[in-house]
């Protein structure tokens, strides 16, 4: 059977795209390889309100927030990009964490409703990483013995999300510091923090509420000042007028010639 003339252009168009598509994935991953991840910070939230989140239980559901336009080097799509969630002790290189094992090894990860969180697809063709699951939670599955070294009252952990290529290796992280403590309050046994309070915007709109607040009030004394003048200067222009207009007929009798 004979090949159009047509089709072969179009073909080897199509080896061409397929062998640069090959080629993109192929760069990045060595990027990957030669440890140039990229780190970013990480914000945990109330999963309802997105307000930072800075403590709670084992059982306190929360999210995760990364920056505005927080994207992967590639997408999932097209260069087989792919979203975990990690968490590791503190001291360990989070750049150089691998993910051919889900989760991988000393890689505890996060778990919305008892189940690890990964791996997420990236929006196509931008690569933006997607919106975490707002009802993150550490127990279950945790429990003190999982985040804690026996004989210690606390260890620091780092979580966040990860951009991993093909190959399992971290291309880009956003990171959170999470501080864990010894607690005899639940059966889970620990209670947790960030390492590095964030503010909320409570705090903001306070300030903004007693700003707001004292621009509204002088605004409103003025306003008053400046309507109880205005009627004083009226009362007394109409006064003035009252007083002219009942002088004019005596100043009129008292210039009239004597008949």
């Amino acid at each position: 059977m004979k090949t159009s003339v047509r089709a072969r252009p179009l073909r080897r168009w199509a080896q061409v795209l397929s062998a640069a598509v090959v080629g993109a994935a192929a760069f990045a991953s060595a990027l990957s390889a030669a440890g140039a991840a990229t780190a970013g910070p990480a914000v945990i939230v109330n999963g309802a309100t997105g307000f930072p989140l800075n403590s709670g239980g084992p059982a306190t559901t929360f999210g995760v927030n990364l920056p505005a336009g927080a994207r992967c080097p590639g997408d999932s799509r097209h260069l087989s990009f792919k979203v975990f969630t990690y968490m590791l002790p503190q001291g360990a290189d989070v750049s150089a964490a691998t993910y051919t094992n889900v989760p991988a090894e000393n890689n505890i990860g996060l778990f919305a409703g008892g189940q690890y969180v990964g791996p997420i697809n990236t929006e196509p063709d931008t690569g933006v990483v997607p919106q975490m699951p707002g009802n993150l939670s550490f127990s279950p599955p945790l429990q003190r013995s999982d985040l804690i070294p026996q004989g210690q009252t606390s260890a620091t952990w780092d979580a966040g999300v990860a951009c991993v290529d093909r190959f399992g290796h971290t291309a880009s992280y956003w990171n959170v510091a999470l501080v864990f403590l010894a607690s005899h309050a639940g059966p889970a046994g620990f209670t947790w923090r960030t390492a590095h309070h964030v503010a909320g915007p409570s705090s903001t709109r306070r300030t903004l509420t007693v700003v707001a607040a004292g621009v509204i009030g002088a605004a409103l004394a003025y306003f008053v000042v400046t309507q109880a003048r205005r009627l004083r200067r009226r009362g007394a222009e109409r006064g003035r007028a009252e007083t002219e207009d009942g002088a004019r007929p005596e100043m009129a009798d008292a210039t009239r010639e004597p008949a």
